[in-house]
């Protein structure tokens, strides 16, 4: 595991171990340029966005040039169902930072959420083929076929190491066994709960598995009082829970 993943990886499970109240505290006072990663994380999976969308934009002065400030905002605004704002802030980040692989995937999710089928196949077009990528998985599920996305998601497990984004697809394509397998398996792993944690902030497919499978993390949601399920912004036609 590469030092970067593990990094990310223990803020975020710090992050988890933050009450409700003290991410309400923190979002509504302003705060440090780095405390902003462990925030965003948190409001996109635990029903926190609208608070966050009002200081985003103190989040992106923070370091307008690092994608990943863009790429929060965007999920939020997209998570409280506006994709049509969520495209405009692709087009700013886009403009400041030139094309990049996130906000292709954003775009591509708002894209799926406004039913825009045209623009997709654009979008879509535009994108390398290789490596399958959580992209590739989302417009597959999209589509409804299932034996054309199972086709897709094949060769996305196969090259992705990554579980956060692992368990994201299979809830999208697989099913919910599926999904609470891999789902219980990282709940044992020493960062289960900031895993399971990204895994719901990327799908935008509400809960990616269900909670009862994963008791570590679901005593760490529950001491936070953090709510759950979160809702899901778009209606994923090949998953139906």
């Amino acid at each position: 595991i590469s030092a970067v993943v593990v990094r990310d990886a223990s803020v975020a499970r710090q992050a988890l171990a933050r009450s409700a109240a003290t991410l309400d505290q923190a979002l509504a006072s302003g705060l440090a340029c780095r405390q902003w990663l462990w925030a965003g994380a948190l409001a996109v999976a635990f029903g926190r966005e609208e608070v966050y969308l009002k200081r985003a934009s103190d989040r992106i002065r923070c370091n307008p040039l690092d994608v990943l400030f863009w790429n929060t905002a965007v999920q939020a605004e997209i998570q409280l169902g506006r994709p049509e704002a969520a495209l405009a802030t692709i087009e700013r980040a886009k403009a400041l930072l030139g094309a990049r692989p996130q906000l292709n995937e954003l775009n591509v999710t708002a894209l799926i959420a406004l039913g825009r089928t045209d623009a997709l196949r654009m979008e879509l077009a535009s994108i390398p083929a290789e490596p399958v990528t959580l992209t590739h998985v989302k417009a597959a599920a999209a589509g409804g076929d299932h034996d054309a996305a199972r086709r897709v998601l094949a060769a996305f497990v196969a090259t992705t190491p990554g579980y956060d984004r692992r368990l994201a697809a299979i809830a999208l394509v697989e099913g919910r066994d599926a999904a609470n397998a891999l789902a219980a398996k990282i709940d044992t792993t020493p960062l289960g709960a900031a895993t399971l944690m990204r895994s719901t902030a990327v799908c935008t497919c509400g809960a990616p598995f269900d909670i009862a499978v994963t008791p570590r993390f679901a005593q760490r949601v529950a001491e936070a009082k953090f709510p759950w399920p979160p809702s899901s912004p778009i209606a994923w036609p090949l998953k139906d829970w």
